[in-house]
């Protein structure tokens, strides 16, 4: 794979290691903070890549975001912090966009099916939490986990076709009955006699800022809410009738604006293509403008282009935009996935443009942090 890495196998390693490492088997140290921190970066700013890459913008993800899921919840389990730590909150952002990508069923690379299988447990994750998106999620793929199930009880994953519909994977599909009845510890079972907690790093990527981007509550600054987020269903609200409801040319400035503040971060990317498309520019500045680093990094992907869409011109870029584009590369607080989203943006400027901040722009080149470095 592009970049060495094979993230849709190495997710589950990182698992492996975090809940070998509970047990108090001899991980090596280095191997298991690095696999930490190569994971952890993706929660909440898009899925999880298939390489050693970004972020991916898209919804379809072959399982690794739901993947991601357990991995920070076995992060959760052995740190002493658990359900209060970062890698609590990144567990469940992860999880939780199982609701919306479950629009791509059996989509995605070598026929989807893994997709499925990781898709459902990572929901059994949100019972409690979402359980209103959990039961919708449920009732809805019924159908689909009914006619999978064979004649002998064995299962299959229905539509994937020769690869997918054998025991080996629908064995993995069904996890989506165990998951929420939580007797393993990823799942959220208690501790045993054997579980030892090992001390992760409080925050193992980013600033305070970052930790915006796990949020589940929508972003203040528009009419959405918690309670309408949590009422959300798939048939209005999964990402294929948002992507239409929003490339709508006589879609609102209000519903836009809304799903600009939604905590998805792939229904935000959704949005901003949109409002980049209908040149609804002033928005772009009134998520520059936001006190939330996640509308900030929704603005700055509205000029730089995202999956597969263009950057905006030049011509379209104001100087006010500009400007708090610069404080946000200057800010020694600003969140690092906004500041190298902001340092996208100013791609689209000149070289005179440009030249002022290039000593910050240095910086940020010579930064330990690839993601950072390489913007």
């Amino acid at each position: 794979m592009g970049g060495a890495h094979i993230n849709g196998c190495g997710v589950h390693a990182a698992t492996f290691l975090l809940l070998a490492k509970e047990c108090c088997a001899k991980v090596d140290e280095f191997t298991l903070q690095s696999s930490l921190k190569q994971f952890y970066r993706f929660a909440g700013r898009g899925n999880v890549a298939y390489g050693d890459q970004l972020p991916e913008k898209s919804f379809v993800d072959n399982g690794k975001t739901g993947a991601l899921a357990f991995t920070m919840a076995a992060a959760a389990s052995l740190t002493p912090e658990g359900e209060k730590s970062i890698y609590a909150k990144a567990r469940d952002i992860s999880a939780v966009k199982s609701f919306y990508s479950t629009s791509w069923l059996n989509h995605g690379h070598t026929g989807g099916g893994v997709g499925e299988i990781w898709r459902g447990a990572s929901m059994g994750l949100m019972m409690d939490k979402k359980p209103t998106k959990h039961r919708e999620f449920m009732d809805n793929r019924q159908w689909f986990y009914d006619i999978s199930r064979r004649f002998d009880g064995s299962f299959g994953i229905v539509g994937g076709g020769h690869r997918y519909d054998k025991e080996l994977w629908g064995t993995g599909m069904v996890l989506f009955y165990t998951v929420p009845r939580k007797t393993l510890r990823m799942t959220g079972a208690p501790k045993t006699k054997y579980s030892k907690h090992y001390q992760l790093p409080k925050r193992p990527w980013g600033t305070a800022a970052d930790e915006a981007f796990y949020k589940l509550d929508p972003i203040s600054g528009s009419a959405l809410t918690s309670k309408d987020v949590d009422a959300e269903k798939l048939a209005t609200h999964g990402s294929w009738p948002v992507y239409r409801l929003l490339m709508d040319p006589k879609v609102s400035d209000k519903v836009l604006l809304d799903y600009a503040h939604h905590p998805d971060h792939g229904i935000r990317r959704y949005t901003v293509d949109a409002i980049y498309k209908h040149k609804r520019d002033k928005l772009i500045l009134t998520l520059l403008k936001s006190k939330d680093p996640r509308a900030r990094q929704a603005g700055t992907m509205a000029i730089y282009g995202t999956f597969k869409s263009k950057p905006m011109g030049a011509d379209r870029l104001t100087g006010e935009m500009i400007k708090l584009l610069t404080d946000m590369i200057t800010d020694p607080d600003e969140s690092w996935w906004v500041v190298y989203n902001a340092m996208m943006s100013l791609n689209v400027c000149d070289a005179k443009t440009i030249e002022p901040h290039v000593d910050r722009l240095v910086y940020w080149l010579e930064h330990d942090e690839w993601w950072l470095s390489g913007g």
